[in-house]
């Protein structure tokens, strides 16, 4: 079995292919030819014998911001005027383009300037400031952004830059290109090899199912694994005052829940809590291991916004977690979700099972 949190890696026909791959040029598409036109048009090309457009760039007007595909962009921020709060809510000269993904995909965006320090952020379509979904530096990125979903990717510099400054010449220091990726979100149960394909989803590993050739490069497809998400939690019955259970940490799991207290980089179960519909006023449950993971607990819902509590793992000293009013839960017929997270094991490295205590305290 593989480790835990390690993705499972195909062997025999597929490593090979994988290697013929990487010293070949064999698996690479061929590049079309693309020269100058001889018209003399600034920027236009010929392909194939087909005059193109001049490529789209990067417009000083949110409002008119052209929707682009995956690839590289041009723009500049000599003559863009500063806004009062741009990207990250600093001051400063900003060009935009639209993205509009027609599939799942995450996406990522990096910027290239030789001049000046370069911002970038991603919102909502709206241009209305302040509703950044992220922003950064040279590179950001956001994960699973669904089909149809229209966003703003912002470039810019702050207002006191000093590379703002620098006269145009041949190469123009505030001129940029900026990088757009999508990569595609596949679907449950799609083939996921090669890797070129995209990502699987939240909930999913890329494996070939129990039974399936693990040497038939079809087999392999994003496979749901069990207590993955909420959608597959495992139900745990507290019933009694006390008790405790065990997460024996040896099926693969991936992260595809963000709590409020913990990062990224580990891996989490999933557990739906029956709660008995006997309780004390005011009852709340208590939580407790002694071994290094985080503790969250969300109700009635999955979403973020119904986390119930929430406890980072820290060494050595275990950690702890209380879910209050279970009574208005119960009467709600609301089973709240309980999710434990570690950090990803190593290739090769046997994970310890982790024992969970719980105690139900009144009011």
């Amino acid at each position: 079995m593989a480790a835990l949190g390690a993705p499972l890696r195909p062997r025999g026909r597929l490593a090979a292919l994988a290697v013929a791959c990487a010293l070949g040029s064999a698996c690479a598409p061929a590049a079309e030819e693309t020269t100058a036109s001889a018209s003399g048009d600034d920027d236009t090309t010929t392909t194939g014998g087909t005059s193109l457009p001049p490529p789209q760039r990067a417009s000083g007007d949110c409002l008119g911001a052209p929707v682009v595909d995956p690839g590289r962009i041009a723009g500049s921020l000599r003559g863009i005027p500063a806004v009062d709060r741009g990207i990250c809510g600093v001051e400063g000269p900003t060009t935009y383009l639209s993205l509009a993904p027609a599939l799942d995909v995450d996406i990522t965006a990096t910027v290239h300037t030789a001049g000046f320090t370069p911002r970038l952020g991603l919102s909502p379509s709206t241009c209305v400031v302040d509703r950044e979904l992220a922003c950064g530096g040279e590179t950001i990125a956001l994960r699973g952004v669904a089909a149809g979903t229209v966003l703003t990717l912002e470039i810019g510099a702050a207002a006191d830059d000093p590379g703002l400054a620098a006269p145009e010449g041949i190469d123009d220091p505030l001129d940029f290109t900026v990088d757009v990726g999508f990569r595609r979100i596949l679907a449950v149960g799609e083939g996921c090899i090669p890797e070129s394909r995209g990502r699987c989803p939240g909930g999913t590993l890329c494996r070939p199912p129990l039974g399936a050739d693990p040497e038939d490069l079809a087999a392999w497809v994003c496979d749901v694994l069990p207590a993955d998400t909420c959608a597959s939690a495992e139900t745990i019955a507290i019933d009694g005052v006390s008790g405790e259970w065990v997460v024996a940490r040896v099926d693969p799991q991936t992260d595809a829940h963000a709590h409020s207290c913990t990062g990224e980089g580990s891996v989490e179960r999933v557990y739906r809590l029956e709660i008995s519909a006997e309780l004390p006023p005011g009852a709340s449950l208590e939580l407790a291991s002694k071994a290094t993971v985080g503790l969250a607990a969300r109700g009635p819902g999955c979403e973020l916004a119904a986390e119930l509590a929430c406890a980072a793992p820290v060494d050595g000293d275990g950690v702890a977690l209380t879910i209050p009013d279970l009574e208005g839960l119960a009467q709600a017929g609301a089973a709240p979700l309980l999710f434990v997270e570690w950090a990803a094991a190593e290739d090769g490295e046997a994970l310890e099972p982790v024992s969970l205590d719980w105690t139900i305290v009144g009011g």
